[in-house]
């Protein structure tokens, strides 16, 4: 049990450090490290199919998408939505923040009709 609490306090730490370098400092490389550290030891305490591993791989994702990795964003968006809607419905505002963020994505391809889809 003690490795899982000091597992769950770390990927804590490397989600709320990774926020704070993409979302208040635009540090998107660094926040991606941080975000590919939380996902590891998500996907290690709780699997791929966790709302938790979803959310560490939503923030991945998001820091993806900053950097104009626009092919890994999309397919990670779109990982997230598959675990997303096993555990919510479809007007979640998660869902719908993941789906806003894919369309941004595929506009960014040039997916137009992708794009308002979602």
């Amino acid at each position: 049990a003690d490795d899982n609490t000091e597992d769950e306090t770390q990927a804590e730490m490397h989600l709320k450090i990774g926020q704070q370098l993409s979302h208040f400092e635009w540090r998107h490389a660094d926040a991606e490290k941080e975000f590919e550290a939380a996902c590891a030891l998500q996907l290690k305490m709780h699997g791929k199919d966790h709302i938790k591993t979803a959310l560490a791989y939503y923030n991945l994702a998001h820091a993806l998408r900053r950097q104009h990795k626009v092919l890994e964003a999309e397919q990670m968006y779109r990982e997230v939505l598959e675990v997303q809607h096993q555990h919510c419905d479809d007007d979640h505002m998660d869902v719908l923040n993941t789906r806003m963020n894919l369309g941004i994505v595929l506009g960014h391809k040039g997916d137009f009709e992708g794009a308002r889809a979602e």
